[in-house]
């Protein structure tokens, strides 16, 4: 049976190997190669830090953290910084 280390040692090692073979065999292949992978990589990077700031800030909300002057309706009336005279 494999256990858990076993598998999570596989898994890593696969990755690694997956790496070294896609930037050895495709990506400094040719320069369009290593231009493609560059964008690539720089599309998913930018679109996974985009969202994984977007569900820290919801999961942050959900829990109550932040600003809470934010999560109040707006209140009737005049705003409390607007003075009387005119």
């Amino acid at each position: 049976m494999v256990t858990v280390i076993d598998f999570l040692t596989q898994l890593g090692l696969s990755v690694v190997e997956l790496l070294r073979i896609f930037l050895v065999n495709v990506a400094f292949n040719s320069v369009l190669g290593f231009v493609a992978f560059l964008t690539g990589a720089l599309f998913v990077g930018v679109s996974i830090a985009v969202f994984g700031y977007l569900t820290l800030g919801a999961v942050a909300s959900l829990f109550g953290f932040g600003s809470s002057a934010s999560n109040r309706p707006p209140t009737a009336g005049r705003p409390t910084g607007e003075s009387e005279e005119h």
